[in-house]
């Protein structure tokens, strides 16, 4: 692991962002990290299982982001920290990622 204690292959915020508008069916050509996923976004309960399951594919190695964590992210940065989180944790199977 490099000296920084930065993975390579996790993205930064704003390929975080362009990750948000490919991945996610409902997300806006652009969004800022400070949109409301809610009340910006337009998200609903079909749409937070969208982006859970899209942090977790993200992720990869088998990582399952937990309900209680996905009802605290309320924007776009939110959702970005989780995903930082959710990267730092050893795959569930044991993969390599």
């Amino acid at each position: 692991m490099p000296a920084d204690n930065k993975r390579p292959d996790i993205m930064s915020l704003d390929e975080f962002k362009a990750w948000f508008v490919s991945a996610i069916e409902w997300s806006p050509d652009v969004v800022s990290e400070e949109d409301n996923l809610f009340f910006d976004l337009g998200m609903d309960s079909v749409g937070a299982v969208d982006l859970m399951v899209g942090l977790e594919d993200a992720v990869g190695g088998g990582v399952i982001l937990p309900i209680e964590l996905l009802l605290e992210i309320n924007t776009v940065r939110d959702a970005y920290l989780q995903y930082c989180a959710l990267a730092h944790l050893p795959p569930a199977d044991g993969a390599k990622r």
